[in-house]
């Protein structure tokens, strides 16, 4: 039913073509969810590396995707200045001073 550890671990580590240095690092995991994965044989090291690095890779990949869809400018489109300067009025006052027009 499971993933055997040592075969499972090996099968994690065949894409890499070399070895990386390694970081130490703390993380709080649901002692449930840490149970069922070392009861199922999984290197909880080989697993939550191969994780990480498929999800910075997708981060990477939308960022990418974003920047281009949005350009250097960002989503609003650049104004040329030509339609004029106008200063925009905002009323604060009670709602019906500014509601009503005078005839």
């Amino acid at each position: 039913m499971g993933h055997s550890g040592p075969s499972y671990s090996r099968a994690l580590n065949r894409d890499k073509p070399e070895k990386r240095r390694k970081t130490r690092v703390h993380l709080y995991l649901d002692e449930e969810v840490v149970g069922g994965l070392r009861e199922e044989g999984y290197s909880l090291s080989a697993l939550t590396n191969k994780l990480l690095k498929e999800h910075l890779e997708k981060v990477r990949r939308m960022e990418a995707i974003i920047s281009r869809m949005a350009g250097p400018a960002g989503f609003e489109p650049a104004t040329s200045g030509l339609e004029g300067r106008r200063p925009i009025l905002l009323g604060y006052g009670p709602i019906g001073l500014y509601s009503q027009r005078a005839v």
